[in-house]
């Protein structure tokens, strides 16, 4: 992994952590904190099967991840309703209401 690559990797880390302590942040992901804090320091990279936790926090697919590590644009293409919930999910109320207006309005027309 070169340097952008762990950059990029550290941010969304960061990113992902939002609010929480390290340490809740580390628990939840199903890690040590030492070992989340080594690659924030960039002592370590996380393993193959870390990579997929990381993913799936981000809501993206181990490719997804892969390709936003190594600067590629991401095209995130929902599979089944729930990966379009988990987005709806991050909108407050009113946009949420207007999403389902939405989709009602579109039942049948395909």
């Amino acid at each position: 992994m070169d340097a952008a690559a762990k950059g990029r990797l550290t941010t969304l880390i960061s990113d992902l952590q939002g609010q929480r302590s390290l340490r809740n942040f580390a628990r939840d992901l199903g890690v040590s904190l030492k070992t989340v804090q080594n690659w924030l320091e960039g002592d370590n990279l996380p393993s193959t099967r870390n990579l997929q936790k990381i993913a799936i926090a981000a809501n993206m697919n181990v490719e997804q991840l892969y390709a936003y590590l190594n600067g590629q644009q991401i095209k995130y293409v929902p599979k089944v309703a729930e990966d379009v919930l988990r987005l709806a999910l991050q909108l407050n109320d009113d946009e949420r209401r207007r999403l389902a207006k939405l989709l009602i309005d579109n039942i049948g027309l395909n």
